[in-house]
């Protein structure tokens, strides 16, 4: 969506950072909070919570969550005037040969929509006989519902000379190639904490302090700072966490759908270099690295901060 926030920059003559960090936290929050992302469906796979309501609560605390990241990157960048950006290599220059706005968000929300009834399928576990369905879960697979939003992207362009074409995917690769370097190396060091049993050892720790739902959040912010994956931070939060759910007292249905809050929030902190999402709304929005360590970031720390201190205000309601 960096075309469309820098389109959206442009016309309104609104400060890019402000917009673009903006955009990159209102979608972060529901990375980190719904069940439709494929790490926080996992994850209330492996605490048994209820997806229909985890959907419902993580919705209603992504609110807070967004409204406190708005806040944060209005004040940090209060001093930023806005300033004309160039169209970077590959980058449609000229307005005439823009598709209409309506075409120019179907290769957005088209894997968006994929990707949902992937996940709801997945939930609902289609029978093998149902091909239709079974089919349809094929092509809400992450990987080929971004593929089919990519044959739709190049389907819009109006000049499909192969020079052209090459020119366009040249520059996503230069922005795409570090970003997925950033991922493999995050998920590797992921998965060397859990092997070498880091991770269950800090659970321990945390179970001995009764903290409560405070061990979830510390838990998965700790493996989220230390790898940069949220996915992988609340799927092995998660895994530590479901056996100490009695000791925390969580073990009702209501707590399982409070400590999967809890581990969404702390999976949004911190996100920094060693994120591959930083890199992305980095280089995508043509911002240097030190802004979005000092906007984007801290702004990610705000957000599952408020986001926690909300669930644990709720829960002295409703646990």
């Amino acid at each position: 969506m960096s075309g469309l926030v820098k389109s959206f920059s442009t016309k309104a003559r609104i400060a890019l950072p402000f917009i673009a960090f903006v955009l990159a936290t209102s979608l972060y929050s529901v990375h980190c909070l719904t069940p439709i992302h494929p790490g926080a469906l996992a994850a209330s796979g492996i605490l048994n919570a209820n997806i229909g309501m985890l959907i419902l609560l993580g919705t209603l605390f992504a609110i807070p969550a967004s409204i406190a990241a708005f806040l944060w990157i209005k004040w940090q960048t209060r001093k930023d005037s806005y300033q004309e950006t160039e169209p970077s290599k590959g980058e449609i220059g000229s307005q005439e040969q823009l598709p209409p706005v309506g075409l120019s968000l179907l290769p957005i929300a088209t894997p968006l929509i994929l990707i949902a009834i992937g996940s709801f399928l997945a939930v609902m576990k289609v029978p093998e006989t149902h091909l239709a369905l079974k089919g349809l879960a094929l092509i809400g697979q992450p990987i080929i519902a971004l593929l089919i939003g990519t044959f739709l992207s190049l389907f819009l362009l109006k000049n499909r000379a192969v020079k052209s074409i090459n020119s366009i995917l040249e520059s996503a690769i230069e922005k795409a190639g570090p970003i997925l370097i950033v991922t493999g190396a995050g998920g590797m060091f992921g998965m060397v904490i859990k092997e070498t049993g880091v991770g269950a050892y800090a659970g321990e720790f945390f179970l001995q302090t009764g903290l409560g739902l405070a061990v979830p959040f510390l838990i998965a912010s700790i493996l989220k700072t230390a790898q940069g994956s949220s996915t992988v931070a609340v799927i092995t939060a998660a895994s530590f966490v479901a056996p100490m759910l009695p000791a925390l007292g969580l073990d009702s249905e209501t707590g399982k759908l409070l400590a999967m809050i809890s581990m969404g929030a702390g999976s949004m902190m911190v996100s920094h270099a060693n994120d591959s999402y930083f890199w992305v709304v980095a280089r995508f929005s043509g911002i240097n690295s030190d802004t979005t360590l000092k906007v984007y970031s801290t702004a990610t720390i705000v957000m599952g901060i408020v986001t926690f201190a909300c669930v644990w205000l709720t829960s002295f309601f409703i646990l």
